[in-house]
């Protein structure tokens, strides 16, 4: 498979940009599937990032609704 296809693979498999998928791809030797794992990974370490911001937010909201306000 020529690497534009792998690419392209990448690009309709994962939902990811053209860049983001050729990136992957160099990272990995132009191994297909050891790029899918890449990518994977990306998404999942992405995924736990947007989690824990969410929680500390969360957290804010609470310890700002307990705290007395200030006049």
């Amino acid at each position: 498979m020529e690497k534009i296809e792998l690419v392209e693979k990448l690009v309709s498999t994962f939902g990811v940009s053209y860049a983001k998928a050729k990136e992957a791809l160099e990272a990995c030797g132009w191994d297909a599937v050891d790029a899918a794992v890449y990518l994977e990974k990306e998404k999942q370490a992405e995924e736990k990032s947007e989690e824990s911001a969410a929680k500390s937010t969360r957290r804010g909201r609470k310890a700002a609704s307990i705290s007395p306000s200030m006049k």
